[in-house]
């Protein structure tokens, strides 16, 4: 109540609040095959993520895939493991990838970045809002 009526509020609808997760920007370094030497040859070339790149463009057969805004839930048990036991910077250990062999150097970690919804979900909501005005709509023309 207040001093020159009352309001009335009305809730459409209620969201959950986001589950905090943590966001990653990593850079795959990937070499073909099952050698590897021209990998470790890389990374004893490289002292930070700006690096990365460069020492990719210059090295035989090693290719450097930059991964930004990632999930670290998105990427398996092993993958989440890896990621957070490595420093800012840093590289995580050899892994295989399929029929190469690679290593992520993590660049940037942000704790506790709340998970927005997807666009999925977005687009899954305006739909749901959008049919409902048309059911309204049509309920109210029927009873003209």
């Amino acid at each position: 109540e207040v001093k020159n009526g009352v309001y009335l509020l009305y809730v459409a609808s209620k969201r959950e609040p986001a589950a905090e997760t943590t966001k990653v920007d990593l850079i795959r370094l990937v070499t073909q095959g099952t050698d590897d030497k021209p990998l470790k040859d890389a990374m004893a070339r490289i002292t930070s993520c700006a690096d990365v790149q460069s020492v990719a463009n210059t090295t035989q057969n090693v290719r450097a895939q930059p991964l930004d805004d990632i999930n670290i839930d998105e990427l398996g048990p092993e993958g989440k493991s890896m990621v957070q036991n490595a420093e800012i910077g840093q590289p995580t250990d050899i892994f295989a990838a399929g029929n190469a062999l690679a290593v992520m150097y993590v660049c940037r970690r942000e704790e506790g970045a709340e998970a927005l919804p997807s666009r999925d979900d977005l687009k899954s909501s305006l739909k749901g809002r959008e049919l409902n005005m048309i059911s309204e709509r049509e309920l109210r023309n029927l009873r003209r």
